[in-house]
């Protein structure tokens, strides 16, 4: 039996691409659980509801464009690192299994729900009632858990934990992470594209 792989929290084994391992209504069944549950928590808070949607700080640099900054430097920095070492390619090969086939559908879904959820709980109440740093190694346990050969991907989300914790703290909102995690989402996953078995890759 193929080893099974976690991904968003969920083990599930590795299928062909016809077939996903990860179905688009099971991503967003997770996810609105986890956005229901970032609301609860952030509704018993004495801060309420409203920190979840207030509008970022003007500053000298402007909200979206931080976020930009920190997306490319997520996703350059580990495209570098992956093109020289095996390893890093064998986990990202794992992956795309996990989330193929990798249509602009599943794209827009799977980038769009993890980037609004997760920061929602995660750069939300999480770091509020549990720090920064904490909030950041919790997120990389979600991604990668106890699977030892994904532990590459748990400090690479635990990097990306602590620069989208940094945008809210700088700018006092969730937006400009919210952009910067849908935004590094999307194009990676674009990149798993590369993972496809060569007969599965759809003729352009």
């Amino acid at each position: 039996m193929p080893p099974t792989i976690n991904f968003f929290g969920i083990r599930v084994p590795p299928l062909s691409v016809a077939r996903p391992a990860l179905t688009v209504p099971m991503v967003i069944a997770f996810h609105v659980a986890m956005f229901g549950a970032a609301v609860a928590w952030q509704s018993q808070r004495s801060e309420g509801l409203a920190a979840l949607w207030r509008a970022p700080r003007e500053l000298a640099v402007p909200w979206w464009g931080a976020a930009i900054g920190v997306s490319w430097i997520l996703v350059l920095g580990p495209a570098v690192i992956e093109e020289r070492s095996a390893a890093l390619r064998e986990v990202a090969a794992e992956l795309y299994a996990a989330v193929a086939p990798v249509t602009p559908l599943r794209i827009a879904v799977f980038a769009g729900l993890s980037g609004l959820c997760e920061e929602i709980l995660f750069r939300g109440p999480v770091q509020a009632t549990l720090t920064w740093p904490v909030a950041a190694l919790l997120f990389g346990a979600l991604h990668g858990g106890s699977e030892r050969r994904l532990w590459p991907w748990s400090a690479f989300a635990v990097v990306a934990g602590m620069l989208f914790g940094a945008l809210v703290a700088v700018y006092d909102a969730i937006s400009p992470a919210v952009v910067a995690h849908m935004t590094v989402n999307a194009i990676n996953m674009r990149r798993l594209g590369r993972y496809a078995p060569t007969a599965a890759r759809p003729r352009r």
